[in-house]
């Protein structure tokens, strides 16, 4: 038996050999070693007892809770969640995952409901938000948070990221909408069910250390449908688990799903992928590696970035979704839309700042003459809807030769679809977001341009919102960051009551940084007027309103 002196040596000599050898080969060093078992001993202390350190590229999240006494009609339902170490506290938090589905719960040793979470695509397609929509919502505890007030703006980053990659699409909930996400704090930490949950509001949590943007867009692969990589079918052709690293209780996250479980689309194995644990999460210590990638060439890929989606996420996600080949999402505040080709369909989608409408004009058109007056889908033809998807209200239907038409959008989305098996076909469309207008409607929701990127200088926007009769606009500011001046007399947003700007009627001249701001008018109109000068911008503003 070895003297007390030389198992404290060897106790504090290990972070230090792990830091330089191979963690496979240290692994095998210490089983290989009269002393592997107080060794082994040690890596199993109460992860409360160790200080670990996890890589910020690793999603992490608290074990839900899942009391009946809860407040939020939210946190009681199975999430699926990830672990982040907590800079207010002193020891590291385990970090669970919940089931999507009951059949995938699982139970810990301490009583707590978990789930395995992995990237390829989620096999069963009643998961698939349908059209590729994903209504949204943010709770007034994100906004509210004192925490997370200044990241409000990280959801709209982190949703324009994935739609300006593929075909999905996020729309602000409406009431007809059942089945929606929720932005929100729950206690979960950062977490969310995997694909549509069908059955209603369905959390993402966005908790402290949480609020980063290769963490949400993370999150929202999730919620698309995605898993981890590392659990796919193939795994073992790719990377190494390293059970004896993993913390107690949570070597279940390192499994493979089961074929019906997981779908990886034909796509290659992708070090690269958003959804791809680090090499260290889950770890029992420092410099342990749970999961590693085999040799490429001599070296060892790098995984868990949580930057922006690989090229590998982007594929899977368009054949998930089933995206057209041509078209893509357009999101500046001016563009064209250029085609020369044959039998295909393709889809634009344009997106401006919620308050921002578009102006498209179509100045070339080659498709053969219309038949019926373009009336069947299988004619060429060119369909513009006014909205964000394929069963939004059509504007405008053209077919036939060289044209000109202007179309306006009554939103901020326009969507563009084309289908010709003409050999010659050929489009060229510009359009550009204009800011301001009249808006009739009890609900609706207001951004300065190109939010949440920086607005541009020199801008003048004017809207007037009109509510039902009898009512009163109601203003509530999500997020508001425009340049400081103790008088405002730079950027500013002005806020009238009725339709005219006259200093009578004026109730706030806005400027600088604002939290958890709400006004009413008097009466049932409201004018809101938005002026940037030549120098600094900023992130501008995220206003929604009721009557």
């Amino acid at each position: 038996m070895p003297s007390f002196p030389v198992v404290l040596f060897l106790f504090l000599l290990t972070p230090t050999i792990q830091r330089y050898v191979e963690p496979e080969l240290s692994l095998q060093y210490y089983r290989n070693q009269q002393y592997r078992n107080y060794y082994f001993q040690w890596l199993s202390l109460p992860s409360s007892s160790l200080s670990l350190t996890s890589s910020v590229a690793v999603t992490t999240a608290l074990p839900l809770s899942l009391s009946s006494s809860s407040s939020s009609p939210l946190s009681s339902s199975p999430l699926s969640s990830s672990p982040l170490s907590s800079s207010s506290s002193s020891s590291s938090v385990s970090l669970m995952e919940f089931p999507a589905i009951g059949k995938d719960m699982m139970m810990n040793r301490n009583g707590y409901q978990f789930r395995r979470k992995i990237r390829a695509a989620t096999a069963r397609k009643e998961r698939l938000w349908p059209d590729g929509v994903i209504p949204y919502d943010i709770s007034d505890n994100f906004t509210g948070n004192s925490t997370l007030r200044n990241s409000c703006s990280i959801p709209q980053r982190a949703m324009r990221h994935w739609e300006n990659n593929t075909c999905i699409t996020f729309i602000p909930r409406q009431p007809e909408h059942f089945n929606y996400i929720v932005f929100t704090v729950d206690k979960c930490g950062c977490c969310s069910y995997v694909g549509r949950k069908s059955n209603g509001p369905q959390a993402i949590s966005i908790g402290k250390n949480c609020d980063k943007f290769g963490i949400v867009v993370h999150e929202l692969g999730h919620v698309i449908g995605f898993w981890h990589e590392h659990t796919r079918l193939d795994r073992d052709q790719h990377v190494d688990i390293f059970y004896k690293s993993i913390q107690q209780a949570q070597d279940y996250n390192f499994e493979k799903l089961k074929p019906d479980e997981i779908d990886s689309l034909g796509e290659p194995y992708d070090y690269a992928s958003i959804m791809h644990y680090a090499r260290d999460t889950f770890s029992r210590a420092m410099y342990l590696d749970t999961i590693l990638p085999k040799r490429k060439f001599g070296q060892r890929p790098e995984i868990g970035q949580r930057t922006q989606l690989s090229p590998g996420d982007i594929s899977q996600t368009k054949k998930l979704y089933k995206c057209t080949v041509c078209g893509e999402t357009l999101m500046k505040e001016f563009g064209e839309l250029r085609l020369d080709g044959s039998g295909t369909v393709c889809q634009w989608r344009i997106i401006a700042a919620f308050g921002e409408f578009i102006v498209l004009n179509v100045s070339t058109l080659d498709l053969p003459l219309p038949k019926r007056d373009c009336a069947s889908e299988r004619d060429n033809y060119l369909i513009i809807r006014d909205g964000h998807y394929i069963g939004s209200p059509i504007s405008d239907k053209l077919c036939g030769g060289v044209i000109s038409r202007t179309i306006f959008s009554t939103s901020n989305r326009l969507f563009i679809q084309t289908q010709t098996s003409y050999p010659l076909f050929s489009i060229f469309a510009h359009y550009i977001a204009v800011c301001g207008g009249h808006i009739i409607s009890d609900t609706g929701t207001i951004q300065s341009p190109r939010y949440p990127e920086s607005y541009m200088s020199d801008q003048e926007c004017k809207w007037i919102i009109t509510v039902q009769e009898g009512y009163q606009v109601a203003l509530t500011f999500h997020f508001f960051s425009l340049e400081t001046h103790k008088d405002c007399i730079y950027d500013r947003l002005e806020i009238y009551d009725g339709t005219v700007v006259e200093s009578t009627a004026l109730l706030s001249k806005l400027c600088g940084q604002i939290v958890a701001k709400s006004l009413v008018s008097h009466f049932n109109t409201a004018l809101l007027l938005f002026i940037s000068d030549s120098s600094v911008q900023k992130e501008g503003f995220h206003i929604s309103f009721t009557k």
